[in-house]
């Protein structure tokens, strides 16, 4: 099982019923709105430290960087987008009481939990990289020398 997902890959979704699918959907929303701020402050931490992190042996690494955080950027609107619709889906559905969720509408649910995982797993790797990448260029000599020669540039 993916330690992602919030509950047990068996039976769990051919025997929930509304309320515990939409509550499942709410913690999906909050979780990729999460990670979409976290790509954002990433994306903000290289290009506010891009001319330390650009020089020399870290010009690739922060290329392959940013495409790794352009793509999985990209990958979590997409999934914000699904997960808004398929709430939409939920909500209408369930307008009438006599409905339960379909079979097709619990392997939509499945499908889409197993997206949001394998993003999941992938961004927890773009972390680490782009911290050990930042924590490396921060700890830097040259990177050193840049901000003092800022620093002391500023004063009067």
């Amino acid at each position: 099982m993916n330690d992602y997902q919030r509950r047990p890959k068996d039976k769990y979704i051919q025997e929930s019923d509304w309320a515990e699918i939409y509550e499942l959907k709410q913690h999906w929303k909050s979780d990729l709105l999460l990670y979409k701020d976290e790509l954002r402050f990433f994306r903000w931490l290289i290009d506010n430290y891009f001319i330390g992190m650009t020089l020399g042996e870290n010009l690739d690494a922060v290329r392959e960087l940013e495409m790794d955080l352009l793509e999985n950027d990209k990958t979590c609107e997409d999934l914000i987008r699904k997960v808004r619709k398929h709430i939409i889906q939920l909500g209408e559905t369930a307008k009438d009481s006599e409905n339960k969720p379909t079979r097709v509408f619990r392997m939509e649910h499945e499908n889409l939990e197993d997206h949001i995982s394998r993003f999941a797993q992938k961004f927890k790797i773009i972390r680490k990289d782009v911290m050990t990448v930042t924590e490396y260029v921060l700890k830097s000599e040259h990177w050193m020398d840049l901000k003092s020669r800022r620093i002391k540039s500023n004063i009067p």
